[in-house]
């Protein structure tokens, strides 16, 4: 159908118009469709939450957010909409003319409209003659109508993908084997998360539940998700069992239970089996590019699959002797099996943070002929192409190159979480603030119980200027127990834009504790803290960190420039972008820079970088 300008594609997630087309999101359809049933009629937000979040327990927040990205989508401005009005104590309405016919007249109102039925019987359509219509206006009615409405079980159409997380499978191998178990989760989550029609939770948050004591309909409520694939690793020898059981906890329903045993150098064809399985009982649709890949066949030596397991469990503790030892495993892995195209692809990585973690001034390098190993072998390999869109992003600054690679790894792999971060990262870089907030909001939607992605999101909406968001996300990233200490700096930086400067200065102060500041350290820094606020946190950091080896220049930039020491501040941050241009484009926001934000010579050191300000 058409709204407005717009060609609505309700299967494949996505409008139209011209010669541009954007993707939306399962919610976001769900509403633009729903609004476009109701047009031009009102709908409340109960009735919003009870249809398309269909009764569970969510808060106004999330319609407004939900609104706004279908808003950004449409181009529409919400102070002069010309596709939703915002009903004020009521809700929202499509003012935009609907041809459900996609070619035919519109209808511009609901009295003049001889089809429209009430919605409590039925969503309202008019049926063309063509069958896919038919069946797209059945699977909505289907999943849209209250659980209480439905007669027969129904399955869910693609315009709201069914989703599912793959709980940590279980280790019977006994001995150090988790990797390989936890490695066949993470493995068979990407292999899943390549089906368009399917909305897959990533690896951090399903992990969260390994070994819970919480029931399945818990799980699967704090997931979002409908279903649930949990299932068993044995590792003998060569052999491998894999058994798997897939259930939908809402129906208290188990939809299959099957067992999987193969030569251990098919084990890439049982995450493929096992993948074929899931979307043909959940009847996700398949297109054929992904019917191909889930049928394709690679032996695998058993032992470069080891070594290759065991290198990214390696590089996923993120400390200086493990990663060093992760690009040795990695190393051996594609030695080896050198055409093993996820090998190649984890070295690129282990090579991408073996620059900040190491300080390998070859890492780019390496990770780049990693990289092009691996997309000549798999030129649809997910993981290989957002690992190209950071190395542009954090080597070269080469902000288009890096785009299409993101995008390339969203198209083939559109639950990556990672690659959708990334993404959100380099738009928020290059000044695109609210297109960088919505890929951010999808990878929490992808990942809701990481810490990460909730800090990424906080920093997205505070560089956006949505402050009071930022901080609801930040305090979120916390209670998830983030371990890192960036967002604490994040945290300070908004909170100085909310008008706080006393919690400003106490974020700084708890991001010292955390970093390693002994007690004598942070009595010092209390007492500067009380006697000049934040700029006493940057008389005391200056000094910390001129008593300390090797600090990093853009935290002596900061401090410096906070103090308002201007010639050691642009001299620092010279060094800043010699060394790697990034921390500056990160940090741009920190309010001691705010004095130097007009400095000619600080804009020319920015040169044509996107420039951020207050």
């Amino acid at each position: 159908m058409r709204i407005g300008e717009w060609v609505v594609e309700p299967t494949l997630l996505q409008i139209r118009r011209d010669d541009t087309t954007r993707r939306l999101e399962p919610i976001g359809m769900s509403l633009l469709l729903l609004l476009a049933d109701r047009a031009p009629g009102v709908i409340t937000r109960d009735e919003i939450f009870e249809i398309v979040w269909e009764g569970r327990a969510v808060v106004d927040e999330t319609l407004s957010r939900a609104i706004s990205v279908l808003r950004h989508a449409l181009d529409d401005d919400a102070r002069s909409p010309r596709y939703i009005e915002t009903i004020p104590t009521k809700g929202y309405r499509l003012i935009a003319v609907v041809d459900r016919d996609g070619v035919g007249e519109s209808r511009p109102s609901a009295q003049s409209d001889s089809r429209v039925r009430p919605a409590s019987s039925t969503l309202r359509w008019s049926l063309p003659v063509a069958l896919f219509v038919v069946l797209l206006a059945a699977l909505w009615v289907a999943l849209l109508l209250p659980r209480a409405r439905r007669s027969t079980p129904t399955p869910a159409p693609a315009m709201l993908r069914p989703a599912i997380a793959v709980l940590p499978f279980s280790n019977l191998s006994g001995g150090d084997e988790l990797f390989f178990s936890d490695g066949l989760t993470e493995e068979l989550i990407h292999q899943l998360s390549g089906i368009a029609g399917l909305k897959v939770v990533s690896r951090t948050s399903s992990m969260k539940f390994r070994d819970s004591p919480a029931s399945a309909g818990e799980i699967a409520s704090q997931l979002g998700v409908q279903y649930l694939l949990e299932g068993t690793v044995l590792v003998v020898d060569d052999e491998v069992r894999i058994t798997t059981e897939l259930v939908r906890p809402d129906r208290d329903e188990q939809l299959f239970s099957r067992t999987y045993d193969r030569r251990l150098e098919d084990v890439l064809g049982i995450h493929r089996a096992v993948a074929r399985d899931v979307a043909r009982e959940i009847r996700v649709q398949v297109t054929e590019g992904e019917r191909v890949r889930l049928g394709a066949s690679t032996a695998i030596d058993p032992e470069a699959y080891r070594l290759y397991l065991r290198g990214v469990w390696a590089m996923r503790q993120r400390t200086g002797e493990e990663m060093t030892h992760a690009l040795e495993l990695l190393q051996a892995a594609v030695a080896r099996e050198p055409d093993f195209a996820l090998a190649w692809s984890a070295l690129a990585d282990a090579h991408l943070l073996s620059v900040g973690y190491l300080m390998r001034p070859t890492g780019h390098e390496d990770a780049q002929q990693a990289l092009a190993t691996a997309l000549a072998l798999d030129p649809d390999l997910a993981q290989a192409h957002a690992s190209l869109g950071l190395l542009y992003t954090s080597r070269d600054q080469d902000w288009s190159r890096a785009e299409v690679a993101y995008l390339r790894a969203i198209e083939l792999e559109p639950s990556y979480v990672t690659a959708q971060q990334w993404y959100s990262e380099m738009l928020a870089l290059t000044g695109r603030y609210a297109e960088a907030v919505d890929r951010a909001r999808i990878a929490v939607d992808l990942d809701p119980l990481s810490p990460l992605v909730h800090a990424a999101l906080a920093q997205r909406l505070s560089a956006a200027k949505r402050y009071r968001e930022a901080v609801s996300e930040f305090q979120t990233a916390e209670g998830l127990g983030a371990t890192f200490v960036w967002h604490l700096r994040e945290l300070s930086y908004t909170l100085f834009r909310l008008g706080d400067e006393a919690g400003a200065a106490a974020a700084r102060r708890l991001e010292a504790a955390r970093s390693g500041a002994d007690d004598h350290q942070l009595a010092a820094l209390d007492e500067s803290i009380a006697a000049a606020g934040l700029g006493g946190f940057w008389k005391w950091q200056l000094a910390y960190l001129e008593s300390q080896p090797n600090s990093p220049p853009f935290a002596m930039a900061e401090a410096s420039a906070g103090l308002g020491l201007r010639e050691a501040a642009l001299a620092w941050i010279g060094k800043t972008i010699e060394s790697d241009v990034l921390w500056v484009l990160r940090g741009q926001r920190t309010p001691a820079f705010d004095r130097l934000r007009d400095d000619p010579a600080y804009l020319q050191m920015l040169g044509s970088y996107a420039l951020w300000r207050p």
